[in-house]
């Protein structure tokens, strides 16, 4: 793989022989690769080392059609003004022509962040381990939401337009339920496929 498509599979929900078990033949004909190479093109539009490009591409596509997006959403429905002042563009810009080895390495990641801030926070605040924001997925959709799940993926609007395999869909939920697997994401996305047909779908 290119750089660029070695950046592409790891940011993709669907590896190659799930998305071959699961799609019907005339999906995985219509689809191939489409959201990938829209990853591999960004990638390659950048410059700077692979840290650098792979730095331009979540800018140009994760923020603003993923986490900024949500947040502008959620800020503006109670009333907030959201601002997010590390995205400033003259910052942006000038840690964009920083090298890789200041930003990363045997210490951690974030160095220069990390460095710069360290004195504004309590002792051990910035080693701490990452928290995220994820929610339980994975546990919901083995618990109270694993019926509504189960008649979304296996009802009428992902069925007849005959986008996927439905055994495989069954395969895929089963699993998760007995929890030999984690299909969190790709059951949550199509769930998501779900009411995106039922709203715009005749």
């Amino acid at each position: 793989m290119s750089p660029g498509e070695r950046f592409a599979s790891l940011r993709r929900t669907l590896a190659p022989a799930t998305r071959q078990a699961l799609y019907s033949p005339a999906l995985l004909a219509r689809s191939g690769d489409a959201a990938e190479a829209y990853l591999v093109d960004r990638y390659e539009a950048g410059d700077g080392d692979e840290l650098g490009r792979m730095q331009f591409t979540d800018v140009t596509t994760y923020l603003p059609d993923d986490l900024l997006v949500k947040a502008d959403r959620m800020t503006m429905a109670h009333s907030l003004e959201g601002r997010s002042p590390l995205l400033d563009h003259e910052l942006l810009e000038l840690c964009a022509r920083i090298p890789a080895t200041f930003k990363v390495g045997a210490g951690g990641s974030k160095i220069i962040f990390r460095l710069a801030m360290r004195d504004l926070f309590p002792a051990g605040f910035l080693d701490r381990p990452k928290m995220g924001f994820s929610v339980p997925l994975a546990q919901w959709l083995r618990g109270h939401c694993l019926a509504q799940s189960r008649s979304a993926l296996t009802g009428r609007r992902l069925v007849e337009p005959g986008w996927f395999d439905p055994k495989a869909v069954g395969r895929m939920l089963d699993e998760h339920a007995a929890g030999r697997k984690d299909w969190s994401a790709l059951i949550w996305n199509m769930l998501a496929l779900g009411e995106w047909a039922n709203a715009y779908l005749p």
